[in-house]
């Protein structure tokens, strides 16, 4: 795998997408709910310049920062997106 145990920006934000979308079409709010969690674990981990990086480790209990790298390009600017 060439992540490893990292996960991508852009997968944060497309899973609140597709997950809020599942739960429209089934009826189950749940599905909706557990994926907003998304947004309490990223502003926890939001740096002073808010910006977040484009990777993170995800083979703990709770994702951490796996990079320093910013990008409104590839990987990273589709996140904000979905965010708005």
């Amino acid at each position: 795998n060439w992540l490893s145990n990292r996960v991508i920006l852009s997968e944060f934000g497309t899973l609140q997408v597709e997950f809020r979308y599942l739960a429209k079409v089934t009826g189950k709010a749940e599905y909706a709910e557990k994926a907003e969690r998304i947004y309490d674990v990223l502003h926890s981990l939001m740096p002073d310049n808010g910006l977040l990086p484009l990777y993170f480790r995800h083979n703990e209990k709770e994702p951490k920062t796996g990079s320093g790298k910013i990008s409104f390009g590839a990987m990273g600017d589709s996140a904000y997106e979905y965010f708005l």
